[in-house]
């Protein structure tokens, strides 16, 4: 870690200076504290102060990644990407092909990649025939099946499948996670999530709306399913474990049951 420009909060120690969740912190070179595995960081008022490591990213975790799922005719597509790698990679934009090619491109040099989509990505099946379109749990008064959420949801199942299948293709070999444990050991991969990007949370901009997503899984690590934001059934149709299998992710009929974590952007 020493090496590196800057690192990137993952737990607030609760130290003389508070640490924000999910912010960059410059770091400085201090070979004495490297020994005691403690860092130096400055902050935006010049103060620096040290941390153990453990309150901070490593400069080569993951490459964060989310797609505000909208109408390609109509320019409602956008993405939004940060890399916790050194000078702290960001990138965004509109189109569909580039960021599956970008995300391609992550997987092919080995790296570890978190991929989010803001759309419904699973639904409970309610014993009751009269809840079966009720709000997930968690989801409060804007459920899945209504309004924007049911042309989220649609427009999703062909988008999602569509990018899943054009990284399959530029990226073999690579395995894909719903859940994090196996995918934190790995060396590479992808993990797939849901982001809730709604109410006050939504920016008026696509690409913004990818971005809020991808801070807010940057502020859920290092273990984003204690952040779940919603609540499975016992009873789910998992959507992206479908978009798994039709694009030759997986055999695992399985996954047709298994839901994804869900973030909810800030």
């Amino acid at each position: 870690m020493a090496s590196s420009t800057f690192v990137v909060c993952v737990r607030n120690a609760g130290y003389e200076a508070s640490l924000d969740r999910g912010k960059r912190y410059r770091l400085l070179p201090d070979a004495d504290a490297a020994e005691h595995r403690q860092v130096r960081v400055i902050d935006e008022s010049g103060e620096d102060y040290l941390y153990p490591q453990s309150c901070f990213s490593s400069a080569n975790e993951i490459t964060i990644c989310c797609a505000d799922i909208g109408s390609i005719r109509k320019g409602r597509f956008g993405w939004a990407s940060l890399s916790t790698e050194p000078d702290a990679r960001e990138s965004s934009g509109r189109d569909i092909r580039a960021f599956s090619d970008f995300v391609a491109e992550r997987l092919r040099a080995g790296k570890r990649v978190a991929l989010g989509f803001e759309c419904p990505l699973w639904v409970p099946i309610a014993d009751e025939p009269s809840e079966l379109t009720q709000a997930r749990d968690g989801e409060g008064n804007r459920a899945f099946s209504a309004s924007a959420g049911a042309t989220s949801l649609a427009t999703g199942l062909t988008e999602v499948a569509w990018i899943l299948l054009r990284i399959r293709q530029a990226s073999r070999d690579v395995d894909a996670f719903l859940r994090w444990s196996p995918f934190e050991r790995a060396q590479s991969g992808l993990f797939l999530w849901e982001a809730l990007v709604t109410g006050k949370a939504k920016t008026g901009s696509h690409e913004s709306d990818a971005r809020a997503a991808v801070d807010a899984f940057l502020r859920a690590l290092p273990d984003p399913m204690s952040q779940n934001a919603l609540t499975p059934t016992s009873r789910t149709r998992s959507l992206i474990g479908a978009a798994l299998l039709w694009s030759g992710w997986s055999k695992d009929i399985g996954l047709l049951n298994r839901p994804c974590v869900v973030i909810r952007g800030e």
